[in-house]
Formats: C-alpha cells, sequence, structure tokens
C-alpha cells in the first residue's frame, strides 16, 4: 500500500511539473501534423475541420444560438461584478463599548487616593492601551474633559465606522481620526489623547458579502440575452479560418461532414517525421534550458510562436516561399528568450516549415542561413537608433543568400531571380517590422521582459519616475544612487544588471502614497514625531504594498514587481521596535514591526536588498567616516547583518558573490566620496608676517641652542665643585629652553 501510494504521489509530481509541457507538446505535433497533410494540397472535397480554411461562403439557414458567444458574455458579466461588503454590527459595538469601558475605568480610579494604585488599576481594567504617561492625563482629567473627551472619542468613532473600515485601508482610517480630533474644539492634549484611544481600539468592520456577490452575479447573468444567428446571416467566409466556435455552430446546423478517408502510409510517415524533430527539439531544450520547463511563461511563448510561424507558412502555402516570414519566430526568440535557442528553433522551424510547403533544397538553405542571421543580429536592436541599421542588414542577406543558392543549385541564370531577390527584400523588412512591432505584445501577453522594455522604463518622462522626482526627491535621488550600485554589481556576478538597474529605480515607488513620512523627503518636522512606534511602523512597512498597487495600476513587469515586493524581505524595522520596547516594557510582537516579505528570490532582488540598505546607511556615516576603510568594514556588518537574519537564503547569492557584491559597492562609493585636492593657500601679508615671526623665533632657539654647547664645552676639562654647579645649571636651562621650545609649537598650531 505504502508502495503504491509513493509511486501514485510520484506521477502526481512528474503531472504536475510536465503536464503542461506534455500538452504542448501534443499540441503541437497534432496542429504540425494537421497542417502538413493539407498544406500546399488541393482537396477535392470540401470538408469542415477545425483549424481548416473555408473554401467558400457558409451562411445560416436558419436561426440558431452561438453558445460560445452567449457563455463567453455571461462570463465577461460575471468578471464585471465587483466584491460586495457589509457591516459587522459586532465589531462597531465592541469598538464603542471599548471606548466606554474605557472611560467607565477612568471615571472608577477617582475611588484611589494614591496615583500609583490609580495607574495599576487602569492598566488591568482599561481596555485600551495608552502608555503611562497618556493614563496619568486620562486620569487626572476633570469631570467635565472627561464626559466631553468620552462623547468626541465616541462621535468620531462613530463616523469612521459608518464610512466603512476596510481591512487594506484601516491606515487611512487610523489617519482620519488624527484629521477629526485635530478639527474637534478640544484642546491640543485632549486631542492626541483621544486621537490614541480611538485608534487603539479602531479595527475593520467591512467583510466580503460572498453571498450577495453571488446573488448579484446571477441577478446581471440572467439579463444576458443569448447571441443568435440569423436565417441568411454569415456564419464563415471563404479563407477564413474554421474555429472551435464556427465548428459548434455549423455543427448544431447538422452542417459537418464525415472526414473522408485518408492515406495511411502517409499519415504514418508524416507522424514519424514530426515526432522526431519536435521530440530531439524538446529534449535539446530539456538538456540545455530546463529552467524553462520550470517557467510556464516561456513554454507558452515558445508554443505560441511556433504555432503562429507554422500557421503563416500554412496559410502562404500558395506563394512564393521566398515571401514566407519564418525567420519572424526565430527573432522573437532570440529576442525574448535566447540566441542559441533562437538559432536552435529556426532549423525546427525550417524543417517542419518544409514538410507544410513541401518544400526543397532552396526552401531549406534559405531558411536555415537567413533565419541564423537574423538571430545573431536581432540583439542589435535593444537600442533603438540600431533597427534600422540591422534591418537594412537583414535584407541585404537575404539578398546574398538568395543569390548565393540560386546561382548554386542552377548554375546559371534566370529571370526568375530579380523577382526572387525583390521578394527577398520584402520578406527581410516585413520580419523585421513585426518583430519589433509585435515586441509588446508578448511581453504583456506573457509577461517576458526584454531589453527594449526595461530601457524604457529608464526614461525619466515615465510617469512614476516623474511622480517620484517631484513628490519625494529624497527617495529619487536615493533610488539613482541604489541603481548605480545595483547595476554595477550585477554586472560584475553575472546577474542581470538592466533588471537590476530598472527594479532599483521602482523599488521604493511605495513612498509615493506618504513620502512626507520618509527621512530623505522631510525638510522639518518629522510626523513620526507625533505617532506611536507601532503607527509609524505600519506606515514605513506599508509603502512595499503601495508599491505594488502602484506597479500593478501602471502595468510594471513582474520581474520589477518581484523587486520591489522583495527588496525589504522580512527585516524589522528596528528603530520603531526598540521605541515600542522602551514604551511597553518588552511586551512587543516582533512580527507587527517586521516586513511580510517574500525574502529576495533572485540575485538582482538580493543585490537591490543590499544596495538600498548599504546606501542609505553610508549616506548616514559623519564625513570622517566616509572613507574606504570604514565604509568597507560597515558594508561588512550590514552585510552579515542580513546573512544572519536569513534575508539571502533564498536569492541564489553565493559566499564568493558577496564579496564581489562588497567591491562593486566599494568602486562606486569611491566615485561619490572620492578625496578632493587640497588646493594651496594664496600668500597674503598675514602669512608673510606670521613666517617673518617664526624665522625670529628659530633664530632666538638657535642662540639658546649655542649657549648651551658653549657651557657644554667648558664641562670637558675642569673637574671641580664650580663644574658640577655650572652642570646642573646648564641641565636645568635646557629644561627650560626646551619647554618654551614645545610651547611655541604648540601656540603655531
Amino acid at each position: 500500500m505504502k508502495k503504491g501510494e509513493k509511486k501514485a504521489k510520484q506521477i502526481q509530481t512528474f503531472l504536475k511539473q510536465y503536464g503542461l509541457v506534455g500538452f504542448l507538446f501534443f499540441i503541437a505535433v497534432f496542429l504540425t501534423f494537421l497542417m502538413a497533410m493539407t498544406g500546399n494540397q488541393s482537396q477535392e472535397d470540401y470538408q469542415i475541420e477545425v483549424g481548416t480554411i473555408s473554401k467558400k461562403q457558409i451562411l445560416a439557414p436558419q436561426e440558431v444560438e452561438n453558445t460560445i458567444a452567449t457563455e463567453r458574455r455571461k462570463e465577461q458579466v460575471k468578471n464585471s461584478v465587483e466584491t460586495l461588503f457589509k457591516q459587522d454590527l459586532e465589531v462597531e459595538e465592541r469598538v464603542l463599548s471599548d471606548i466606554n469601558r474605557f472611560f467607565e475605568a477612568v471615571a472608577q480610579t477617582r475611588a484611589f487616593d494614591d496615583e500609583k494604585e490609580s495607574l495599576e488599576f487602569l492598566r488591568k481594567r482599561s481596555p485600551v492601551f495608552l502608555t503611562e504617561d497618556q493614563n496619568r492625563l486620562a486620569i487626572l482629567l476633570s469631570y467635565a474633559q472627561r464626559i466631553e473627551l468620552q462623547e468626541v472619542s465616541l462621535e468620531i468613532a462613530q463616523r469612521i465606522l459608518d464610512a466603512g473600515i476596510k481591512e487594506e485601508a484601516i491606515t487611512k482610517n487610523i489617519l482620519d481620526v488624527k484629521d477629526e480630533f485635530a478639527q474637534s474644539e478640544l484642546s491640543l492634549e485632549l486631542q492626541i489623547l483621544g486621537y490614541h484611544i480611538v485608534s487603539s481600539v479602531l479595527r475593520p468592520n467591512m467583510v466580503k458579502d460572498e453571498e450577495a456577490t453571488q446573488e448579484e452575479m446571477m441577478k446581471r447573468v440572467a439579463t444576458v440575452e443569448p447571441v443568435k444567428i440569423l436565417a441568411g446571416q454569415k456564419i464563415v467566409g471563404e479563407g477564413e479560418l474554421i474555429t472551435v466556435e464556427t465548428y459548434e455552430i455549423l455543427k448544431s446546423l447538422n452542417m459537418v461532414e464525415q472526414e473522408q478517408e485518408k492515406q495511411y502510409s502517409s499519415m504514418i510517415g508524416l507522424a514519424i517525421l514530426i515526432l522526431l524533430i519536435l521530440g530531439i527539439y524538446a529534449y535539446y531544450v530539456f538538456s540545455f534550458y530546463y529552467h524553462i520547463f520550470q517557467e510556464k511563461k516561456e513554454v507558452l511563448l515558445i508554443f505560441f510562436i511556433y504555432v503562429g510561424v507554422i500557421s503563416l507558412v500554412w496559410l502562404m502555402s500558395s506563394l512564393s516561399f521566398y515571401l514566407i516570414p519564418i525567420t519572424i519566430g526565430t527573432m522573437l526568440i532570440a529576442i525574448l528568450i535566447n540566441v542559441q535557442l533562437g538559432m536552435a528553433t529556426n532549423l525546427v522551424m525550417t524543417l517542419v516549415a518544409a514538410l507544410i510547403y513541401n518544400g526543397d533544397m532552396n526552401f531549406i538553405l534559405f531558411f536555415l542561413i537567413g533565419g541564423s542571421i537574423s538571430s545573431l543580429l536581432i540583439k542589435q536592436t535593444v537600442r533603438r537608433n540600431k533597427i534600422l541599421r540591422v534591418g537594412i542588414l537583414v535584407i541585404l542577406m537575404n539578398s546574398l543568400i538568395i543569390l548565393g543558392v540560386e546561382t548554386f543549385l542552377l548554375k546559371t541564370y534566370h529571370p526568375d531571380i530579380i523577382t526572387h531577390l525583390l521578394y527577398g527584400l520584402l520578406n527581410g523588412g516585413l520580419s523585421i517590422i513585426i518583430t519589433i512591432g509585435s515586441l509588446p505584445f508578448w511581453e504583456v501577453a506573457f509577461d517576458v521582459i526584454t531589453p527594449i522594455k526595461l530601457l524604457d522604463l529608464t526614461n525619466p518622462d515615465q510617469v512614476l519616475l516623474r511622480r517620484l522626482s517631484l513628490e519625494a526627491p529624497g527617495t529619487y535621488h536615493h533610488s539613482l544612487l541604489v541603481a548605480n550600485l545595483s547595476e554595477t554589481a550585477a554586472a560584475d556576478i553575472g546577474a542581470n544588471s538592466l533588471v537590476a538597474r530598472v527594479g532599483s529605480y521602482y523599488h521604493d515607488i511605495g513612498k509615493l502614497v506618504y513620502p512626507a513620512y520618509f527621512k530623505e523627503n522631510q525638510m522639518g518636522e518629522n510626523p513620526h514625531d507625533f505617532l506611536d512606534p507601532e503607527l509609524s511602523a505600519q506606515i514605513i512597512l506599508q509603502h512595499v504594498k503601495d508599491g505594488m498597487q502602484l506597479a500593478n495600476t501602471h502595468k510594471l513587469p513582474k520581474v520589477i514587481k518581484d523587486i520591489i515586493q522583495q527588496h525589504q524581505g522580512t527585516t524589522m524595522i528596528k528603530y520603531f521596535y526598540y521605541q515600542a520596547m522602551k514604551q511597553q516594557n518588552g511586551q512587543v510582537e516582533e512580527e507587527q514591526f517586521r516586513y511580510p516579505g517574500p525574502k529576495p528570490q533572485s540575485p538582482e532582488a538580493a543585490i537591490v536588498m543590499l544596495a538600498d540598505t548599504i546606501e542609505a546607511a553610508v549616506r548616514a556615516l559623519p564625513v570622517e567616516k566616509q572613507n574606504e576603510a570604514d565604509i568597507m568594514d560597515f558594508m561588512q556588518i550590514l552585510i552579515q547583518d542580513k546573512l544572519d537574519d536569513g534575508q539571502l537564503e533564498e536569492s541564489n547569492l553565493k559566499i564568493k558573490d558577496l564579496q564581489t557584491i562588497k567591491n562593486s559597492f566599494m568602486t562606486v562609493f569611491n566615485g561619490i566620496y572620492h578625496r578632493r585636492i587640497e588646493y594651496p593657500k594664496i600668500k597674503n601679508k598675514v602669512d608673510e608676517d606670521v613666517k617673518e615671526k617664526k624665522d625670529q623665533e628659530i633664530e632666538k632657539d638657535e642662540e639658546s641652542d649655542l649657549e648651551i654647547e658653549e657651557k657644554v664645552e667648558l664641562l670637558e676639562n675642569p673637574k671641580s665643585q664650580l663644574q658640577e654647579e655650572l652642570k646642573s645649571e646648564l641641565q636645568v636651562e635646557s629644561q627650560i629652553v626646551k619647554k618654551e621650545k614645545l610651547h611655541d609649537d604648540l601656540d603655531r598650531e
């Protein structure tokens, strides 16, 4: 039984990991087989199949419902219904009750003569958490003040609750409480006390009303009119693709004919070739680009590009193959994923297209060589000013390939070569235009980030960057410095430096919501001085969530949103945490002061985290500490702190990478905090006077030294008592002279 369960679990894991890949592989094989069987061939009898082209226009003989379109419209109506909320009256009662209980407890403290006993009683009985000073202020209120404060607090709390408090907007509601008290007629001292009382008991009272939402959804769906095809209305036109929707309509009208018998031997041979070509390609991707199998979006991207290209081949199979833009798929994969994979895909697409088109050696050589060259050149279009140059090169290469292939295989000149050259020019130009023009679609549809898109996001005219520079200039300047640090470090360890730079630009956009609550944007008063540490921490923590909301609103790429969400990891806001610990005597939950995470999941996100922390910390160092040695030591402490806190454990960074990152940061800091040139002082009369005085002092010292030397000479011969006295006098005089010289030196310094 256990073996069976283990086997079943292994199968389940395998299907979960590779199920999508297997399904898409099967669809790709099936579509390729279908197109190869029908491509470039005339069929005597008309038959209706999903994915085929209608040979004639079909009109509806009678009215019929388009069930797929009807269901689609119903789904659109369902999705348009917004979630409904309802007020939780129990929450409202509990909030108002807590406020009343607090004031009742305050009133009961009148029974105590000792202030300490009153405070202890209030601390135990009160449902409101206040500081000791705030509790003392509440106890000392007169009866009139207490009643007035209680009434105002209940009124404000009732108004906020009546407006509705949602979980995601609790911070704003608490700030609204502060504004309400500020507009009241209470004294400033009572306003602050009342704000702390109400904000500490306030909680969300709006909950999702699933039943009402579902009821509203069903009500709107019931109003949807069935989509109908009227008698005589066109179902499908000549040359149009028969979709699943079209097929279902025709089927409901009994217009679908049975498939004709096919030549089984041809089908089997074709199926084997397609399986071999696509199977080898899948194995190549699995062997050298295994991460693609783990990224569903990239698997889907390759699948849709492949299907799009072979569909083009199938649709254009009646035209000259020199007009078929197969290289579009090659260039898209090269620029969206990888050049080497683009070239491998080009080989597969060329072989499959040859089966669909019944292509010859000319066909295979043209697309093999042309696709490979296009893959290598397309990466240069990262910079807009090179797109035209690349387009011209692709066009010229197409012409050269056609000229070389046709003259080699035909071994003679023929008039059609000029036409083919023109086709090659048109093919190359259209391929570049379609490839570059369709990039935004692929980026949005599959959340794929390209260097072109990233470079666009670095433009200072981007809405968020422009807002950041105007509304939060300190944060904007900080982000630019973090970008320089991150880009340099990412390049040095082999990570994506462009992603790191763009992620740094946008990592703190959440500070746009409350810019004045962040130190780098403050010019005067710090609003945190008037808030509880818990509330201050919540405002700081909120900037990550606000950043994600802005990123979603402005449709930033997922890789940039990941950096916004992960750049703080689960780190703690230590400043407010220690403040709260001090106020609450250590009774603080650490999780309230930690970012929700997740921790950095990529090297780029980890680098931005380190650059963000280190830039802010180094900038705060005293000027005398802003030198290479002190900065290096400080960086080591900060990086070690992140390591000890487990913030880098999921980022795939290696220990040796951290040393490289530190050195890279130091390179940037050297450019910021480099030593200035000490310019020579301009001589003036004061300097000349000082020099003259100094020279006079030196001459005086030399005269004193000379006198001492003469006395030394007298000591060398006689040995009388006089000599001993003279020697003693000399020692004293020498010490006096040395002391005078020392004092003079100190005065000069």
